[in-house]
């Protein structure tokens, strides 16, 4: 009942199969930028906190050292 009008509307419009891949793939893409930029964040903060707690050791270190 429908298929001959989908048919037809498919053939009147301007929707393409292959534009509607393209979005898709940009889609992946942004998911995929967006995940690498969580990751970027997460490793920033890691390396933050490693550079603090050899700052304190280091800290500790010369405190306790005679001098």
């Amino acid at each position: 009942m429908f298929g001959k009008d989908i048919d037809e509307f498919l053939e009147d419009s301007e929707w393409d199969i292959d534009s509607i891949d393209k979005m898709s793939q940009f889609s992946k893409g942004s998911k995929n930028t967006i995940r690498s930029a969580a990751q970027a964040n997460k490793l920033r903060g890691l390396e933050k906190l490693y550079l603090q707690r050899i700052e304190t050791s280091m800290n500790k270190n010369t405190v306790g050292a005679p001098g």
